[in-house]
């Protein structure tokens, strides 16, 4: 057969083993079987996609510290990058580059790589992930090390582990974020909130990091449904219960005879069931109410008793009696009327109740087959 028909995983940001992982967000994804046309290329996204954000800059404030970046470390910070230096820009140095305890991550040409003199013999050492694809917008860079080896995440996402096995002096030197502790090389951008954490972050708290800055948008539009079945008898009407909001345009339809559809309204026309469907006219959105139609409905005539006292419940299990009392009260008679021989009376149908399990899953169904179906009619 051909690919279209044939099942198989599929993922977005990275392999379907979760290697080569995308350093960044994804976002309204969308496939189609046919050719978009010129306008839809370039037309653009209809609603903002989630973002990370973070405030303030500390780059060119001087800080103090006494870590080594030694195994077992992490450094953490917030980055937005306004532009790649064409040579070189720093994201964080300690110490002057005279004495054995400095220490930078920094960029060369975009590519983010690790100096220490008392490290590498002496080499810089690229991580090998291009941070010009993250120019613009905040985005977290987490630097670990550990066990021999430089863990980048970038965004919550683990990019590289890069071997580098390095022990730097101790002691207590100057150190900034986005420039050389002695001036130069400076950063394109802003840097907010790092961290030189004495500890080995797991991936789970890296993406709770990250995940706390994460701004997701509401939605521009979308559709609403208030009451998901509809109890009417025949000649009754009703407000449907499903409304669009935002900028979303519906198109109502009716499935089944037993009540139509006009402005908003469902009126019955006979006993028996019509699903309602909406469908948003760029196919982003699909809601469905179910319209069911009774020959009558039974009055509630029970009603509360007010006037009890109320009364400590006994917790213990009463003795049941031998004629099949409980208590020494006779058995409650769980016959049906009229020969049913249901235990229990029924719970009647009334106006506006909720739906019950078996029309919410066929409504559930019903309302997949119809996306399904309409989808290869809809543009999107």
């Amino acid at each position: 057969g051909t690919v279209k028909d044939t099942v198989e995983v599929m993922a977005f940001g990275g392999q379907t083993d979760g290697s080569m992982a995308f350093g960044g967000l994804l976002d309204t994804v969308r496939l189609y079987d046919r050719l978009l046309t010129e306008e839809e290329l370039t037309a653009g996204a209809d609603h903002e996609s989630a973002y990370a954000k973070a405030e303030g800059n500390d780059i060119g404030k001087a800080f103090k510290t006494d870590f080594g970046f030694g195994d077992g470390t992490t450094v953490n910070m917030w980055f937005n990058a306004e532009g790649m230096a064409e040579s070189f820009g720093i994201l964080i140095a300690k110490g002057t580059k005279a004495t054995n305890r400095h220490f930078e991550i920094y960029t060369e040409r975009g590519m983010l790589s690790f100096y220490a003199p008392a490290a590498n013999n002496g080499n810089a050492l690229s991580l090998g992930i291009d941070l010009s694809g993250y120019v613009g917008g905040w985005h977290m860079l987490t630097v670990i090390h550990n066990e021999g080896k430089l863990e980048v995440y970038i965004d919550g996402v683990h990019l590289k582990s890069i071997a580098a096995q390095f022990e730097l002096p101790a002691g207590t030197d100057a150190y900034y974020y986005g420039r050389l502790v002695e001036g130069g090389f400076d950063f394109l951008g802003k840097i907010t909130e790092g961290e030189l954490l004495d500890e080995v972050l797991t991936p789970e708290a890296i993406k709770a990091r990250y995940g706390s800055h994460l701004v997701i948008p509401e939605p521009e539009g979308g559709i609403k449904i208030t009451t998901p079945l509809i109890t009417l008898l025949p000649g009754e009407s009703a407000e449907l219960g499903i409304v669009a909001y935002g900028n979303t345009a519906l198109k109502l339809t009716a499935v089944g005879d037993a009540a139509t559809v006009k402005d908003g309204r469902v009126t019955a026309e006979k006993v028996g069931e019509t699903l309602i469907y909406a469908l948003s006219e760029d196919g982003r959105y699909i809601g469905g109410a179910v319209v069911l139609v009774v020959e009558s409905i039974p009055e509630d005539t029970t009603e509360p008793d007010t006037d009890a006292p109320d009364e400590p419940v006994d917790t213990k299990e009463p003795a049941t009696e031998p004629d099949g009392t409980v208590g020494g009260d006779p058995a409650p008679d769980t016959k049906a009327p009229d020969g049913d021989d249901t235990e229990g009376e029924s719970e009647k149908p009334k106006k506006g109740c909720k739906s019950s399990v078996g029309v919410s899953v066929t409504l559930l169904l019903t309302l997949c087959g119809c996306w399904l179906a309409l989808s290869k009619k809809q543009k999107h």
